[in-house]
């Protein structure tokens, strides 16, 4: 559900700004956490310095299921907090790193098929954050600030990852399944439960 390639520094000063002006805001403003911290390598900047460092190239990235890209307004919003952090997904897409939203897996799956049928490299890696369907599809996941995306959806996505698959010419090298936490959930079991579906969806008929 999120992008995970935002640097913390940006991301903080979008949470302040969040705080500041949204009386409803997830944040907790007394999170000492949220202040005087230095950029660092962590679950939401990995992807960042992963890019940074040449470890993966822009145009092999596809990131699948955001909720956190910056809807319309934000990007008119001239508060220079702001600005940094709506460049930070400009400047990915410009890069060539594909972000491809919940609302895209939607409302334009036509468009999301175009997208995977384009890729060009002959070795896949999948990496699972379970909170791409937080709420919807999965309770005991790390964090629950936003929405993920409903079974149908997830499930589409993955028949369409299986049918990239069939193709000779592309192999898949490795699966991840990251950001559990079943300390957080309704059902300690949903999330691995839903994770073994993934995988039994994902390999069917391949």
């Amino acid at each position: 559900a999120h992008t995970d390639a935002i640097p913390l520094s940006v991301t903080l000063e979008a949470i302040h700004y969040d705080m500041e002006t949204n009386p409803n805001s997830f944040y907790d403003r007394h999170d000492k956490l949220l202040y005087n911290r230095k950029d660092c390598y962590n679950a939401s900047s990995f992807i960042h310095y992963l890019l940074e460092n040449q470890k993966i190239k822009p145009d092999n990235l596809f990131i699948l299921g955001i909720a956190d890209y910056p809807p319309k307004e934000a990007f008119r919003i001239k508060d220079k907090r702001i600005v940094r952090y709506t460049k930070t997904f400009t400047n990915l897409k410009r890069k060539g790193v594909k972000l491809i939203t919940q609302n895209d897996i939607k409302m334009d799956f036509k468009r999301v098929q175009r997208m995977i049928k384009n890729i060009k490299t002959p070795y896949i890696y999948l990496s699972i954050d379970m909170d791409v369907g937080a709420i919807e599809s999965v309770d005991s996941v790390r964090i629950k600030n936003r929405k993920g995306l409903g079974p149908k959806e997830i499930f589409k996505t993955v028949a369409l990852l299986r049918d990239t698959l069939k193709d000779k010419k592309k192999k898949l090298v490795g699966v991840d399944f990251m950001e559990f936490n079943p300390r957080k959930g309704k059902d300690s079991l949903d999330a691995y439960e839903f994770a073994v579906n993934i995988l039994k969806n994902l390999f069917k008929e391949v």
